[in-house]
């Protein structure tokens, strides 16, 4: 069951790689000297949520949801090796969890396509492709 650790693994690091990077991204898109124009317009622009009478602006709103899918995105891969460090039998007590990764990276594969760029359609089928082979992996005796 390595080759299930192993590729399990890389799927997980994966998230949190992208994780990092999206905060990366989105710092330097929101603070390019190049954007003025578009963060200002970001920044003037009301944005009610009508929540808790809250009111925010544009850049705010696009800032928090950015920061959020970053961190949520770590969250993700930091859960997934804690998962598989509390299994000693990997992936005998977490076959759900695996389950729910290939799931997952499936849907962000999907979403990926259709609303970005490049860099996450390549780095969320990297986490597919070692999520769904470390599934095959843990249900074959074909790899050790």
């Amino acid at each position: 069951m390595r080759l299930t650790q192993i590729l399990f693994s890389i799927g997980a690091w994966n998230y949190i790689v992208l994780g990092l990077l999206h905060i990366a991204y989105f710092s330097a898109v929101t603070l390019s000297p190049n954007r003025p124009a578009i963060v200002a317009d970001m920044r003037e622009t009301p944005t009610p949520l009508g929540m808790f009478g809250r009111q925010t602006d544009l850049l705010s709103l696009y800032n928090g949801f950015s920061f959020m899918m970053a961190v949520m995105l770590i969250a993700a891969g930091g859960l997934s090796i804690l998962a598989q460090r509390i299994d000693t039998d990997f992936p005998a007590q977490s076959g759900a969890i695996l389950v729910f990764n290939v799931v997952l990276s499936l849907v962000a594969l999907v979403l990926s396509v259709k609303f970005f760029f490049g860099g996450p359609v390549w780095l969320f089928l990297v986490s597919f492709v070692a999520y769904l082979a470390a599934f095959v992996a843990s249900r074959t005796n074909a790899w050790p």
